[in-house]
């Protein structure tokens, strides 16, 4: 609703669509459209005798409705839409409005600045554990995106690596929210066993986490998963292992749309979607076994140079 001190909205552009949500056309045969002027008034003219609604276009990141017809304020203050989603977005829609032989006036949407909804994931390295016949190994990570192992040459058929991952889910909003489906994409090579992942759960090759959906993450505030994948090295299936996670689904009071994300789309410029890597490498030891020559041989020449002294002063 509004009072009358209240400014028009302009540039909402606002659609005539036929009570079961056909569009209507012109005479042009062009969809029947009009956007509202600097006073916030809009005019569809020449409408045949029908049954109507009007939907309402507006940024959903900075409006929010306000309370349809509300008691109390008049007929040509009030709002007369509601949220509505049409054509995949969020719009305000009005009842059916019935046109007969006269002009119809004041068929309005309320709108107010709303807050913005902004919810971000990171994903980073926290640990990984090599485990062979000889020796378990824990390397842990301070928020790192990139890690890499070396494997043993002579254990690289008989080693497991365990690697843990935190995905961190970030409210950058004004409103609370919630990361109802977080996904990661599992990549070829990785294996997942649900008995270390109490709140993961596989699903046509991804992995689904929905221990966030009830759990509202307020402005400022940071909520942490855990995920730990399972590679069994074998000297043919090492290199690179490149893991992401984003926000599958998400929520909020308002059904406002993210401000700068959309979930789930795999669009990696987009700051609900993170990637990390591990490299996993032979270590050949070629270097220790050279500093080893090294060594053996300047105790030879060591030995040479003794005997040959020896000998002159005889």
């Amino acid at each position: 609703s509004r009072d009358g001190g209240e400014d028009g909205l302009d540039g909402i552009n606002v659609n005539l669509r036929k009570s079961n949500g056909e569009v209507v056309l012109d005479s042009d045969g062009n969809t029947k459209t009009s956007t509202t002027g600097h006073d916030g008034k809009y005019v569809f003219s020449d409408v045949e005798p029908g049954k109507y609604i009007i939907l309402f276009e507006y940024d959903t990141n900075e409006y929010l409705i306000t309370d349809y017809k509300k008691d109390g304020v008049s007929e040509n203050l009030n709002s007369d839409a509601i949220n509505a989603n049409a054509d995949s977005q969020n719009v305000g829609m009005t009842e059916i409005i019935e046109v007969e032989d006269s002009n119809i006036d004041n068929i309005d949407i309320g709108l107010i600045g709303g807050s913005k909804f902004d919810l971000k994931l990171d994903k980073y390295i926290s640990r990984i554990v090599v485990e062979n016949n000889k020796s378990t190994k824990v390397h842990s990570y301070n928020n790192e995106k990139l890690a890499k192992i070396e494997i043993d040459r002579k254990l690289v058929n008989d080693t497991i690596v365990k690697i843990e991952y935190k995905i961190n889910v970030t409210n950058e909003g004004e409103m609370a929210g919630y990361a109802e489906e977080v996904i990661d994409y599992m990549p070829d090579g990785l294996e997942f066993d649900e008995e270390l992942n109490e709140n993961w759960y596989e699903e046509n090759g991804n992995l689904i986490c929905t221990s966030l959906a009830k759990t509202a993450i307020n402005p400022g505030e940071t909520k942490t998963l855990s995920l730990i994948l399972i590679k069994k090295v074998l000297e043919d299936n090492l290199g690179t292992i490149v893991n992401t996670a984003e926000i599958l689904q998400y929520t909020n009071l308002d059904m406002l749309e993210d401000v700068d994300s959309k979930a789930g789309n795999k669009n990696s410029k987009e700051d609900d979607m993170s990637t990390v890597s591990v490299i996993l490498s032979i270590n050949t030891g070629k270097k220790i076994e050279y500093i080893m020559l090294i060594i053996v041989n300047a105790l030879i020449l060591g030995v040479g140079i003794y005997f040959i002294n020896k000998k002159v002063v005889t």
